[in-house]
C-alpha cells in the first residue's frame, strides 16, 4: 500500500506547485483518451508511487504503470521528474484492465488543441531569464566542453532555455515529447520506451552519429528524454566510450557528477556493459556501479 502525502508537488527554491497534469491512455479499441488530473488538497502527491495509485483510483483500475517512467523512479518526487510542468501528456499503460470509473476532472477532447510553440525574440545576453526559463536552465546539464547537454523534458520545450544555451541539435530519446521548435533547430526522434524489454544498444549507431553531425558542424547538441535519467543518458554514455576513449565506467561517473538524476535502467547498463566489451574489448563495470544490485 502506497501511502500519499498531503503535500503537493513543489519545486525547490520556488512557489510553483503541480495544479493539475494530462495523462493518455489507449483504450481496448485502440483509441487514445486525454485527460486532466487535478491535484486538489486531497489528492495532492509527492511520489511517482503515488501519483501511479491517484491515477488508479480516478480510473477506477487495479493497476497502472507509466512506460516513460521506470520502476527505479517510484520513489523519485514527481516535481523533480518533470510531472506537471509541461504540457507533455504523461502516457498510463493500462495492461487489459478496462476503465471503468472516469473521475478525473477535464478530459480533454481536442488532443491537437495543446499549445504549440509559437516563434520568439531571442532573448538578450545581458537580460535576465523568465521563471520558466530558469527553471529549464536547471534542468539543462553540462557533459562536454559547452556543447553537449542531458536534459528532461522541461529543458527540452523551452524554447528560451535553448536558445541561452545556444543549441542548434535535439536528440530527442521520448518520441511523445513535442520537437516544437523545428523550424529553428534540427532535430532527430529516436523511439524507445524505459523499459527492460526495449532494445538501446540498437539505437546507438543513429545517436552517435547525429551527435557527430552536431559536434563537426560546431553545433551545439541537447540530448533529452522524458526525465534525463535514463534513455537519454545511455545513448550520451555510449557516445563518450566510443568518442571519447572513455571507459563506461568514467563516462558515468563523469555524467552522474553533471546530472544527479542519471541512472539508466538495469536492462539499459547490461546493454551498455555489452556495447563496452565490443567497442574496447572489456568492461569497466557491474551493475552495482550503477546502483542496482
Amino acid at each position: 500500500m502506497v501511502e500519499c502525502a498531503t503535500d503537493p508537488g513543489h519545486i525547490e527554491g520556488s512557489d510553483a506547485e503541480i495544479a493539475s497534469v494530462v495523462v493518455q491512455w489507449q483504450g481496448s479499441d485502440g483509441t487514445s483518451t486525454f485527460s486532466t488530473i487535478e491535484l486538489d488538497e486531497e489528492s495532492k502527491c509527492s511520489t511517482l508511487a503515488c501519483f501511479k495509485v491517484l491515477c488508479a483510483k480516478a480510473l477506477g483500475v487495479e493497476l497502472v504503470q507509466l512506460p516513460d517512467f521506470n520502476e527505479d523512479m517510484d520513489e523519485t518526487p514527481i516535481a523533480e521528474l518533470g510531472i506537471g510542468f509541461t504540457d507533455v501528456p504523461i502516457l498510463l499503460d493500462l495492461g487489459t484492465s478496462e476503465v471503468t470509473e472516469h473521475r478525473l476532472h477535464a478530459e480533454i477532447v481536442d488532443t491537437d488543441g495543446l499549445e504549440k510553440a509559437k516563434a520568439k525574440v531571442s532573448p538578450k545576453a545581458d537580460s535576465k531569464p523568465s521563471f520558466s526559463a530558469r527553471k529549464a536552465l536547471e534542468d539543462a546539464s553540462e557533459i562536454k566542453d559547452g556543447w553537449l547537454f542531458l536534459s528532461g523534458q522541461l529543458a527540452a520545450t523551452n524554447l528560451e532555455c535553448l536558445q541561452r544555451l545556444g543549441i542548434t541539435h535535439v536528440l530527442n530519446c521520448c518520441e511523445r515529447i513535442p520537437c516544437k521548435f523545428k523550424s529553428r533547430l534540427t532535430y532527430r526522434t529516436i523511439a524507445v520506451l524505459d523499459t527492460k524489454a526495449s532494445d538501446i544498444r540498437a539505437h546507438i549507431p543513429e545517436a552517435l552519429a547525429f551527435i557527430d553531425e552536431a559536434q563537426t558542424t560546431n553545433g551545439k547538441v541537447l540530448v533529452h528524454c522524458m526525465v534525463g535519467a535514463s534513455r537519454s543518458v545511455s545513448l550520451v554514455l555510449a557516445w563518450l566510450v566510443a568518442r571519447c576513449s572513455m571507459s563506461l565506467k568514467e563516462a558515468f561517473l563523469l555524467v552522474r557528477k553533471a546530472r544527479h538524476q542519471a541512472r539508466p535502467n538495469r536492462s539499459f547498463c547490461e546493454q551498455l556493459m555489452l556495447f563496452e566489451t565490443e567497442t574496447r574489448g572489456s568492461s569497466s563495470t557491474t551493475l552495482a556501479d550503477f546502483f542496482h544490485t
